[in-house]
Formats: structure tokens, C-alpha cells, sequence
């Protein structure tokens, strides 16, 4: 699984577009917060909260080109919608902080040209 999906990038406008990047940029600046969210919907059982939170990150994460990271949030809701087994809260901390992180370093060596 690519961390970017480049073509969706480039479909909002590309990296070489400073507002988008921006945006891009807000979306990783906030998955701290979403993370923390998450985590506290886990640790209280409440899975109907949480598959309405790991809908809204997987939709922005795809329409923003982050692949991987919107890919997880998915397949989490789906495990959700069927009842299946969720993470724990420390291993959504650590698979999601991962992933932002990731997409944050391909974000950049993309715009760079690296």
C-alpha cells in the first residue's frame, strides 16, 4: 500500500500549490486530537462513536491522498460495522501516530522532488 495517493493529490491541485499543502498540512496537525478521540471511544466500548470518528478520518484521509492512513481508518470502520475486533487503544495510538508520520515525511520528500 502506497503512502500517498499522488494522483488524488494532484487531482486537488498538487504539492507545488501552497494552499494545498496547507491543507494537507491541517489534516496531519489534527490526527493528534482524532488519535485521542478514537482511543477514548475504544476505552469506553462505545463503537457506534467510534465508527462515526473512523468514517470521518478515513473520508478526509482518502480525499486528501493519505492512502495508508485512510486505508486503516477503513478497514477499522468495517471491523466496526460487523461486530469484528477493534484495536486496542494503545495500538491505535501507535498504527495511527505511525501512519500520520509517515505520510507527513512522504507529504515532504514529494513536494521536494526527493
Amino acid at each position: 500500500m502506497e503512502i500517498l495517493d499522488l494522483g488524488q493529490i494532484e487531482r486537488l491541485g498538487g504539492l507545488g500549490r501552497p494552499e494545498i499543502l496547507e491543507i494537507l498540512n491541517v489534516l496531519l496537525d489534527d490526527l493528534p486530537a482524532q488519535v485521542d478521540l478514537l482511543a477514548g471511544q475504544l476505552e469506553q466500548g462505545d463503537r457506534e462513536s467510534f465508527r462515526a470518528s473512523i468514517h470521518r478520518l478515513k473520508g478526509s484521509a482518502m480525499m486528501c491522498g493519505f492512502a495508508a492512513l485512510g486505508q486503516q481508518a477503513k478497514e477499522w470502520e468495517e471491523a466496526s460495522e460487523a461486530n469484528a475486533p477493534l484495536p486496542s487503544p494503545r495500538e491505535l495510538r501507535e498504527i495511527l501516530t505511525g501512519a500520520g508520520a509517515e505520510a507527513k515525511l512522504a507529504m515532504e520528500a514529494a513536494a521536494t522532488g526527493e
